[in-house]
């Protein structure tokens, strides 16, 4: 699906065989899961080419962060998915000018949905790049609010196990299992935001001059805020293991 973010209208959803003649008053592109035409309408609007799926996913770092004059080529390998841990890891793309951001993922995801919805609030992003920072703050913030409702859950089942209640067999053996979801859902969060802090290592120490001031302070309080998560992310992996040595 192909949708069209612009300065003078609400989002507008774009099938292949409508016409899309000029990048003019768009801000942001969006390419969720594309067709060959819609990603090759959002190059000619960009003005240039978009990755595939398959260069998105490429794990060297020159193929991930890259800079041709003013545009940034982004890639995270691996995106969580809406599924809380069900699904594979998608791959996800930026590319980023001073007038356009085009995005490039393969699965839904609550942090685009709430970008997308700021910018019919009170006081919303005004430049591709505003729009670059929310999102990476709402991934983030996303990611945050995830650990926090792992680490809930895994406090719930800690008492469960310790508990010396009837039928406890049935419930190590079911603890068993959420502990193994927990882990798969921890593991690729932990991927993203790898990929996020690469990202944003990368942006902070570059420093293109167009981005701005005002994005590039955005920028490196937002990395402060992963590194939190990784610590975070370390507390439960270890809380994590103990409740698996335990149970087993």
């Amino acid at each position: 699906m192909l949708t069209i973010y612009r300065t003078d209208s609400p989002p507008q959803h774009w099938r292949a065989a409508d016409v899309v003649r000029s990048a003019a008053d768009i801000l942001w592109i969006d390419l969720v899961d594309p067709e060959d035409t819609e990603r090759d309408k959002a190059a000619k609007l960009l003005g240039a080419f978009l990755p595939t799926r398959d260069q998105i996913s490429a794990l060297e770092l020159s193929s991930r962060l890259r800079a041709d004059d003013e545009m940034l080529r982004l890639n995270v390998p691996a995106f969580v998915r809406d599924d809380h841990g069900h699904g594979a890891t998608t791959p996800l793309a930026f590319v980023l000018t001073p007038k356009l951001l085009v995005c490039v993922r393969y699965a839904e995801s609550a942090a685009f949905d709430a970008t997308a919805k700021s910018l019919d609030g009170e006081d919303p992003p005004k430049t591709s790049v505003d729009i670059f920072v929310d999102l990476i703050e709402a991934i983030v913030n996303v990611d945050a609010d995830r650990m926090e409702a792992i680490a809930g859950d895994l406090s719930k089942l800690a008492r469960s196990v310790f508990a010396d209640t009837q039928d406890h067999r049935h419930q190590l053996k079911s603890a068993l299992f959420q502990v193994g979801a927990m882990q798969r859902e921890i593991i690729q969060i932990r991927s993203t935001q790898l990929g996020i802090s690469r990202m944003l290592t990368y942006l902070c120490d570059s420093e293109h001059a167009w981005i701005g001031k005002g994005a590039h302070a955005d920028l490196k309080m937002t990395h402060k805020d992963v590194d939190a998560l990784a610590e975070f992310d370390q507390q439960l992996s270890d809380r994590l293991e103990f409740l698996l040595d335990a149970v087993l």
